[in-house]
């Protein structure tokens, strides 16, 4: 076991060098979320997430980089179909009409002016 205070490894119930005692380890305590932040040992994430779906890596300079991973659901290929179908639609047919619409303002106002 490895003590909390001092991270002595022993296997008594009193730590050699400090003195703390094992029992007391047993005392779990949820920090805040600043104190989560801040802290770089291991905690107990009490969020309903299981760790597959996010990833932290902290690089010196940066501070923690968080990897959330989206899930469409569990939806049929009908709705995956739409969604790809809604997201082409939106790159392939609204962006250039807006942008061809913009094009025939701007010619409208230069001429205009």
């Amino acid at each position: 076991m490895r003590c909390n205070v001092c991270g002595n490894e022993y296997d008594e119930e009193v730590c050699p060098v400090c003195g703390r005692d094992t029992r007391d380890a047993s005392r779990v305590t949820v920090l805040s979320r600043a104190e989560k932040d801040d802290f770089d040992g291991i905690t107990i994430d009490q969020s309903d997430r299981s760790d597959d779906d996010r990833q932290q890596y902290d690089r010196p300079g940066f501070g923690r980089i968080y990897v959330e991973q989206v899930s469409l659901g569990g939806g049929g290929l009908l709705s995956k179909l739409l969604i790809a179908v809604f997201f082409l639609f939106i790159l392939f047919v609204a962006l250039p009409l807006a942008v061809l619409l913009m094009m025939i303002g701007m010619v409208i106002w230069f001429f205009r002016r």
